[in-house]
């Protein structure tokens, strides 16, 4: 496992905050985050409710259980040998962000058809990083996404995959993979549940995003 010195900026302040970003975890962190993410998903749900704030508005991921994707993916065991690679980056002694990715059975479905690509299945910001006015909810650190993001593309160069990354978004995070990150809308994926937006980086978009083009 590596762990690499990164900063956040505080969400109410923007001054930089010391953080670390590591590459390949355990199992363990994903319960260890869970811990701590899951009451304060609870507080903010309250926080919402108490201030009028529509269910269509809360956070799409307010129902995921990180401790249950610890179980449910199969091969997600860290260590060289496996296609998946769990990501977190850490500030102030508590995981701020999770990815989790795999490098195997996804293709691409852009210019080089068919090349292997590392496909990103579930990434989220802590629930403390949430913002939501009305019930008066400021994000903690900002950046998380995007550097957790920055990470699997990496793992996808290490991987002479050449930067190609694939995922499907939850709706209110369609902004960010298309405008905040240049990856390219596929649109609506009728195989896929619920028919999520599909978003792919090209070897070009990649290497402009690693701000390497």
């Amino acid at each position: 496992m590596s762990v690499h010195p990164t900063h956040l900026k505080s969400g109410t302040s923007g001054v930089l905050v010391d953080a670390e970003l590591h590459d390949d975890l355990l199992l363990d962190s994903l319960l260890e985050a869970e811990e701590l993410w899951a009451p304060e998903r609870v507080r903010f749900l309250r926080d919402c409710l108490r201030a009028g704030v529509k269910p269509e508005e809360l956070p799409q991921s307010i129902h995921w259980n990180w401790s249950l994707k610890a179980i449910r993916i199969p091969g997600l065991a860290g260590g060289a040998l496996s296609p998946y690679r769990l990501i977190g980056i850490k500030a102030e002694g508590v995981w701020q962000g999770l990815l989790i990715a795999t490098c195997v059975n996804h293709a691409t479905r852009l210019i080089v058809e068919g090349r292997d690509l590392v496909y990103v299945e579930y990434v989220e910001t802590a629930p403390w990083n949430w913002k939501e006015d009305k019930a008066g909810r400021n994000q903690r650190l900002r950046g998380v996404g995007r550097q957790l993001m920055e990470l699997a593309v990496r793992w996808s160069v290490d991987l002479d995959l050449k930067g190609r990354l694939g995922l499907h978004a939850l709706p209110q995070a369609d902004p960010f993979y298309r405008d905040a990150c240049g990856m390219t809308d596929l649109g609506a994926d009728p195989t896929y549940r619920q028919q999520l937006r599909y978003f792919e980086f090209t070897e070009a978009q990649a290497l402009l995003f690693l701000g390497e083009a």
